[in-house]
């Protein structure tokens, strides 16, 4: 499944110092409250209806529902942490004014051994 949404809430909700933290702990819970139990609920839902199309539309269903309920969360008051100031603060390396071998060569007007 395409998780594109779910990252981009995990990573503009929270500061940038927590981001990778967020994306951890996004994973994660996707995979126990997802991956883990789902092929053990599956069969128990496939035992009692006893009837292959019948349990695909219901979690088709429980699908459309989850889109639902993503789709309302569209409107709803959300803080977008994307722009606060500490992701902009680095410290600046300073580079030295050296300037390349090359280019000194070449500016002197000696093109063969700046070649070689």
């Amino acid at each position: 499944m395409y998780h594109g949404p779910v990252n981009l809430v995990c990573l503009h909700s929270v500061k940038p110092s927590l981001r990778p933290l967020s994306m951890a702990i996004s994973t994660v819970a996707i995979h126990i409250f997802g991956d883990v139990p789902s092929p053990p609920l599956f069969g128990i839902l496939q035992d009692k209806v006893d009837n292959w199309r019948t349990s695909i539309l219901i979690l088709t269903s429980i699908l459309f529902l989850a889109a639902g309920i993503w789709f309302i969360g569209i409107f709803l008051h959300s803080v977008d942490r994307y722009e606060e100031d500490s992701e902009h603060l680095g410290t600046r390396v300073e580079q030295p004014d050296i300037t390349p071998l090359l280019e000194s060569e070449v500016a002197n007007g000696d093109i063969t051994s700046a070649l070689l």
